[in-house]
């Protein structure tokens, strides 16, 4: 089994990108999952999401303890994902991920809560084979972004510009393949799906 990882802030593309190639893998003939840990609609994002709006008008060290504690929890979280990946989807030919222990990495550092702790948690989880950082130019991110129904408060510009410029560096270090989504979807898939037959079991 290889885990894929898509990663990249939000606007970019990578869950429509993850999609579509998941449907090119399974109409191959390939055995394939897809998952997106820590999506809004979890059990534990919908407890952790009433936590902090219960305590939101607190002082603004209490809400950073908050925060550090939110970001604990998801680490363990996504450790239990991992766990659940290896146990569950072994058989497979391919699991997909949307968002992976990267991804909190980047939004904790930016948040200013990544610890010891945290790095413990996501070091034990499952690796992927093939990181995908899909990026994309930052007014494109923006215009995708505005015509959401709800702007998030990681979506601001200072902010984006921040995990941005972490993701790409991490991508640096750790020999990430990036995509850029400027142009149209088919484009971006095309370029994932190269990529993935240069592995030799697609």
């Amino acid at each position: 089994m290889k885990l894929i990882a898509f990663v990249g802030m939000d606007g970019v593309g990578k869950t429509s990108i993850l999609n579509s190639i998941y449907s090119i893998l399974v109409e191959r003939g390939k055995k394939v999952a897809k998952i997106k840990p820590e999506s809004g609609d979890t059990e534990i994002a919908k407890v952790l999401r009433m936590i902090r709006d219960t305590y939101s008008q607190k002082d603004k060290q209490q809400q950073r303890e908050l925060n550090q504690k939110i970001a604990e929890a998801l680490a363990l979280d996504l450790l239990k994902t991992s766990e659940k990946i290896k146990e569950a989807y072994s058989s497979f030919d391919y699991v997909l991920v949307d968002r992976w222990t990267m991804c909190q990495e980047v939004y904790d550092k930016t948040w200013f809560v990544w610890n010891d702790f945290i790095n413990e948690c996501l070091a034990l989880c499952y690796k992927p084979d093939i990181v995908f950082l899909i990026s994309a130019e930052m007014d494109i991110v923006q215009r995708r972004l505005s015509s959401r129904p709800v702007v998030k408060e990681t979506e601001n510009i200072f902010s984006l510009k921040r995990v941005n410029r972490l993701y790409h560096n991490l991508a640096k270090e750790n020999g990430w393949e990036v995509i850029e989504n400027n142009k149209t979807l088919d484009d971006a898939v095309s370029k994932v799906y190269q990529k993935l037959l240069e592995e030799p079991s697609v």
